[in-house]
């Protein structure tokens, strides 16, 4: 069912971002990948994108912040956070920028997929 979607996956962790990469591009019609929130706002003026995969903690522009700016773009984009963060220290500021899908690291692949599966069904995702 994600075979036709697109993904930007924002992740500092060079070895997670190359591992979860491979993992991606097995999954999804088409992977972007950025190490920080400035690279990956540049990548999203110029692209469109079904699903933004994010940390909180990437360099440059922090991710909650870059998810402000995408949202200033498109109100309905999609975005799943990933983090250390436990979801209770995040509460607050995921409700002011109603973000609903979250992970905490370290991520196993089922609970993952689980989640991407919950942003299709709940926005209908054409995949």
């Amino acid at each position: 069912i994600t075979s036709n979607l697109s993904v930007l996956y924002v992740e500092n962790d060079i070895m997670l971002r190359e591992q979860n990469s491979e993992f991606f591009k097995q999954l999804f019609k088409s992977v972007k990948m950025a190490s920080d929130g400035e690279e990956a706002i540049k990548l999203y003026e110029k692209n469109s994108f079904d699903i933004v995969i994010t940390g909180i903690n990437v360099p440059k522009i922090n991710g909650l912040t870059m998810i402000k700016i995408i949202q200033q773009k498109d109100k309905n984009q999609r975005f799943l956070i990933t983090t250390v963060y436990k979801e209770e220290e995040l509460k607050e500021q995921l409700k002011a920028l109603n973000l609903k899908y979250f992970l905490t690291k370290p991520i196993p692949t089922k609970r993952l997929l689980e989640k991407i599966e919950d942003i299709i069904n709940d926005f209908g995702v054409v995949a």
